[in-house]
């Protein structure tokens, strides 16, 4: 299966060149992409990734965190993970073989990468603004220094006319085995 995927690089007109034992590295528009090209038994594992986006010489550990936890909580199958002291971001798929259009796949995964390189240096840059403003996100807070203490609630809440006992629902027993055998 690695031959397909290398020979699908190839007509979508990429050069890969290998950086190590693990990792073979293309260029689009720019950006620098890597390949994982694991030796072990799983040839369904295919990892594309956009390395050292964002690294801890030039940013401060909040903005690194607050990258991560917002590519990873907006971004769908794309995933921030810091190694090595950056930030990197990573596509990461499984490839059933009669399945797999290789060429679309890897265009696929090429675009959601870019897209996502593309929303995390916006996300840096407004990441730093905030820090070097001297504000926080806290200071936007209308609850910052309110305890849970001095929250009242009011009266008028009809907490007493709930019923979470419903009797038109009965539970038939074989559904109930059913699901402890899961």
């Amino acid at each position: 299966m690695k031959e397909e995927i290398f020979t699908a690089f190839k007509e979508l007109g990429f050069t890969l060149t290998p950086t190590g034992e693990t990792w073979q590295m293309f260029e689009y528009e720019g950006v620098a992409f890597v390949v994982r090209q694991d030796d072990d038994d799983d040839e369904s594992f295919f990892c594309m990734a956009v390395p050292q986006i964002a690294d801890f010489e030039n940013y401060s550990l909040p903005v690194i965190c607050a990258l991560n936890e917002c590519v990873n909580s907006t971004i769908k199958y794309v995933k921030a993970n810091v190694i090595s002291e950056s930030v990197w971001l990573f596509y990461e798929r499984e490839l059933i073989e009669d399945e797999i259009n290789f060429e679309e796949v890897i265009s696929h995964m090429v675009q959601r990468l870019m897209a996502s390189y593309i929303f995390a240096v916006k996300k840096i840059n407004e990441l730093k603004e905030l820090l070097d403003s001297g504000e926080s996100e806290e200071d936007d807070n209308p609850f910052d220094g309110v305890l849970i203490d001095e929250i009242e609630f009011s009266d008028d809440v009809a907490t007493d006319d709930y019923d979470d006992t419903d009797d038109d629902v009965a539970i038939d027993d074989d559904e109930t085995d059913n699901n402890k055998k899961l």
